[in-house]
């Protein structure tokens, strides 16, 4: 995973928001990883959390879901 870049991206499961962009996650040439915070507002509700390439190319690398709760 040397030098690939990937995008969190929450897509809410709600009308009336946007997809937000949570951060960007990057590894170097040893296998560390870092995180670099993009935001931290979300509204309450349900949203699908995406990994999605930033690299040369764009690929849907995952796909989940979770909750924000009041």
């Amino acid at each position: 995973m040397s030098k690939i870049l990937v995008k969190l991206v929450a897509y809410p499961m709600f009308s009336g928001s946007k997809p937000t962009t949570l951060g960007t996650v990057r590894a170097d040439k040893s296998g560390v990883v870092s995180f670099e915070l993009s935001t931290l507002k979300l509204y309450p509700g349900q949203y699908t959390l995406r990994a999605l390439s930033a690299s040369s190319f764009q690929a849907d690398l995952a796909t989940t879901f979770f909750q924000v709760l009041a």
